[in-house]
């Protein structure tokens, strides 16, 4: 809550929020244990266009105005790299020549590495941010990055189902409210998708 018990609608509790749901998704999926694999692959699936959307509306919004600070410059650019590292990490838990026990552990990966980036934006970049960045342009920022994101996760014109990831044809499917999706090869998602768009 901000002054006066409203809720804060700027830039950096908008980002904590997201950075806690994400952490969330990722402790269900570990409480499952590897136990049951489908379930934590649901989860994932969620997770993952969830962060996707995260990571691409910080780069094309928060990034480029924290970049402006001097003091930020380089932190922002090594933050950029660890949304690299996050998606080559997802790539390869979307890979399907995994074992259950290897996907476990790339997973805790994941975790660890979105951790370790949650903790820098929040401990050093923004803190650093929020001296420069007033509260009205902190609420127009969010406005702008959250237009951002729904534009970050939509079909570019003219994309085809085939450019598509496996995760975002996962994310497509479930969005479609196609049952069983993440059991499906990417051939049998496209496929799919093809008729139901």
């Amino acid at each position: 809550m901000g002054i006066f018990g409203k809720k804060d609608t700027g830039i950096f509790q908008r980002l904590k929020d997201e950075h806690r749901e994400v952490n969330s998704l990722l402790d269900q999926i570990e409480a499952l244990g590897g136990e049951d694999m489908q379930e934590a692959k649901d989860i994932f699936a969620v997770m993952q266009e969830k962060l996707l959307a995260h990571a691409k509306g910080e780069e094309m919004v928060v990034y480029p105005r924290f970049g402006q600070i001097e003091s930020l410059h380089e932190l922002v650019l090594e933050a950029k790299e660890e949304h690299q590292i996050v998606e080559d990490l997802l790539a390869k838990l979307n890979a399907d020549e995994l074992e259950d026990n290897e996907w476990m552990a790339a997973l805790k990966v994941l975790k660890e590495q979105i951790q370790h980036h949650v903790k820098e934006e929040e401990g050093e970049i923004f803190p650093r941010a929020k001296d420069e960045i007033e509260a009205r342009e902190s609420e127009q920022l969010a406005t702008v990055y959250l237009e951002s994101k729904g534009e970050a996760t939509e079909e570019e014109p003219g994309e085809s189902l085939e450019s598509l990831s496996k995760a975002d044809l996962l994310v497509k499917a479930r969005e479609l409210g196609i049952e069983s999706y993440s059991r499906m090869t990417k051939a049998e998602l496209i496929q799919i998708l093809s008729v139901r768009r």
